[in-house]
């Protein structure tokens, strides 16, 4: 569909959605910016950041598990 409208904002955010479920949210926000920049009514159909990344979660669970481990954190600390 981009190979026949470039400029469409809708399929611009259909593609960044995809990228999204593959895990490429960098494409994704390319694509999301793109699809503003010509329509700003597109910014209604684009998904949220969220706050953290599940790759971001992970590292935080590994570095609280080594915090734990070396006797820094506990479970009263964690509150």
């Amino acid at each position: 569909a981009l190979q026949i409208n470039p400029k469409s904002p809708e399929t611009l955010v259909q593609r960044g959605l995809t990228y999204i479920a593959m895990g490429d949210r960098d494409s994704a926000d390319k694509d999301f910016e793109a699809a503003i920049a010509i329509n700003p009514n597109a910014k209604s159909l684009v998904p949220p950041k969220p706050a953290l990344s599940l790759v971001d979660v992970s590292q935080l669970l590994a570095a609280a598990r080594q915090e734990r481990q070396a006797g820094r954190l506990t479970a009263t600390r964690m509150l």
